[in-house]
């Protein structure tokens, strides 16, 4: 099983944030970011996405100091 929330088309169009400190920036300001004392940030808790009442997903339970130095990886809330 691995990540393959950032892995969609809905982005397309948009101007997407590649630079791996503008997005640790951006993650630290999300209300559903996580610290972990072992992985550091967290994209809500980690492993368990979650979504909200529409199926839209909220968290995708990633590693951040590892997802945002992807660059195919994306916010699962749009912000980068």
């Amino acid at each position: 099983m691995g990540c393959n929330c950032g892995k969609s088309n809905k982005h397309a169009g948009q101007i997407v944030i590649t630079d791996p400190e503008s997005r640790m920036f951006l993650c630290r300001q999300c209300r559903y970011s996580k610290e972990n004392s072992i992985t550091g940030l967290t994209c809500g808790t980690i492993l368990k996405p979650t979504r909200d009442e529409n199926n839209k997903q909220l968290t995708c339970g990633c590693i951040l100091k590892l997802k945002t130095k992807m660059k195919k990886q994306r916010c699962p809330q749009g912000k980068w």
